[in-house]
């Protein structure tokens, strides 16, 4: 789908996106293993697990044989532990301080959408982007996660918007471009997070920036080219 000008809004996908979560991801999903005395993970590894929520994290974390009834263990462990520690080396992305200035200077509205749970998108967007962006939806009771489309579009309802090709989604897995197709929004890829630039390719993402600035530098061509 092309975008349209002027831009209406910009969606952010948040991990991998707008912050460099994969360190304390790593951190809490390895003293998950090592509370249960499992194998523990690489970064890399851990990486590939992102983008589908945390009950798919950990699931994949673990060994495949475990039952139900310890993978449940695990899972309240690993979110206690991990909304305990998410701020410990968690940094947004060079760059995307400007990005977020700029979109507000021309009062562009702003929103988060991730699979994260709700209270760790919450704690993070107050620590790193509160003066920026007010509406952030995460995993909550009764909302499917991405790549369903609902919580984009809970997003969009509380801008007081619907979906179109001036509203952009911009995120960096294969979860995201299929939760823009869904959403019926235009995507734009990031390559500075937790997939290649080959694997959102093979995902059939139409656009891929390699950093924030030109983001900021496609934003301010087509409100230019439109004004």
């Amino acid at each position: 789908m092309k975008i349209t000008t002027p831009l209406k809004a910009v969606i952010f996908d948040l991990d991998g996106t707008l912050l460099d979560t994969l360190d304390d991801l790593t951190a809490a999903v390895n003293a998950t293993l090592s509370q249960y005395h499992y194998p523990l993970k690489s970064r890399e590894e851990v990486r590939c697990y992102l983008g589908h929520g945390v009950a798919w994290l950990v699931r994949k974390a673990l060994p495949e044989t475990i039952g139900e009834d310890i993978y449940q263990q695990c899972l309240i462990f690993f979110k206690e532990y991990y909304q305990r520690h998410l701020l410990i080396e968690t940094k947004a992305y060079d760059g995307i301080e400007s990005l977020l200035d700029e979109l507000k200077r021309q009062q562009i509205p702003m929103a988060i959408v991730s699979n994260k749970i709700q209270s760790g998108v919450d704690g993070l967007r107050d620590q790193f982007f509160g003066k920026w962006i007010d509406v952030a939806i995460g995993n909550r009771p009764g909302l499917a996660l991405k790549p369903a489309p609902d919580s984009v579009h809970l997003a969009l309802s509380e801008l007081g918007l619907k979906p179109s090709s001036d509203i952009v989604y911009v995120g960096d897995s294969e979860t995201d471009v299929l939760t823009a197709k869904n959403a019926l929004l235009p995507f734009i890829g990031v390559t500075w997070g937790f997939r290649t630039a080959e694997q959102l390719w093979k995902a059939q993402a139409e656009l891929l920036i390699d950093e924030p600035k030109q983001l900021l530098s496609l934003i301010k061509k087509r409100v230019s080219t439109s004004s």
